[in-house]
């Protein structure tokens, strides 16, 4: 259920079937989270000193993309570790009534706090979010299936627990 404030702006959704569904604007920009499983072990003996992530996003939005990740431990759920946070992905290009989707490349270094989380964590919490742009005053009608491709690659130099 969407809370509806009397008065706020609103922009409208359009389904692939031509169907249009009105939405308050701030909606789109509200974080969405996913929670899942990551098991990541090398032999039970072993974790990790270093580590980056490079991430390659494909957004076909109009508005530029956050994506966050934090790790945790499945038994200490409320005590998620520090946020691994790229700088938000370029929007689309837009020619007239083309879309065409723009491939952003970002690397993120890892620092003491955040590798502790990764090693100790059994789970991560994935979530995403729109910024706002100009194009929300420029236009009030968005497409409700605009694709976005998200690519992380690991890296990480292994150190063993006793050492």
């Amino acid at each position: 259920k969407i809370n509806i404030i009397n008065g706020e702006p609103e922009s409208f959704l359009e389904f692939p079937n031509g169907e249009l569904v009105s939405i308050p604007s701030r909606i789109i920009f509200e974080p969405t989270s996913i929670i899942d499983s990551f098991n990541f072990m090398i032999q039970g003996n072993y974790s990790l000193n270093s580590i980056f992530f490079e991430y390659t996003v494909s957004n076909a939005c109009p508005f530029p993309l956050n994506f966050q990740m934090k790790f945790f431990d499945k038994k200490k759920p409320t005590l998620l570790g520090p946020p691994i946070l790229p700088l938000p992905f370029l929007t689309a290009n837009f020619n007239g009534e083309d879309i065409v989707p723009v491939e952003s490349t970002q690397t993120i270094i890892l620092d003491e706090d955040q590798i502790k989380s990764f090693n100790d964590g059994n789970r991560i919490e994935f979530s995403t979010w729109f910024q706002s742009s100009e194009i929300l005053n420029q236009q009030d009608t968005f497409l409700s299936n605009y694709p976005v491709e998200i690519s992380i690659i690991f890296y990480g130099r292994v150190k063993r627990k006793n050492e």
